[in-house]
């Protein structure tokens, strides 16, 4: 979301989205129509993205930040 939110006023308007839809597509897929997108994840309808709004529009994208370890997700072998 930081990434994102250029202004650091804890929200992102359409022209941070667009700017920084590379990296989001980067994380979720492409995104064939960023307006309607945009509109999808704006659920209050206001212009802007705020953090729960993200959060719950990632959730159903499955968003995968490539800066995590997905190494530190799987289970060692007992085995081993």
């Amino acid at each position: 979301f930081q990434e994102i939110d250029t202004g650091e006023d804890q929200r992102f308007d359409f022209k941070e989205f667009e700017a920084a839809l590379p990296q989001i597509e980067k994380w979720v897929g492409p995104i064939d129509n960023p307006k309607k997108e945009f509109k999808n994840i704006d659920s209050n309808k206001k212009g802007q993205i705020l953090f729960d709004e993200f959060c719950e529009w990632s959730i159903k994208k499955q968003l995968d930040l490539e800066e995590d370890d997905d190494e530190d997700d799987v289970m060692p072998d007992a085995a081993q």
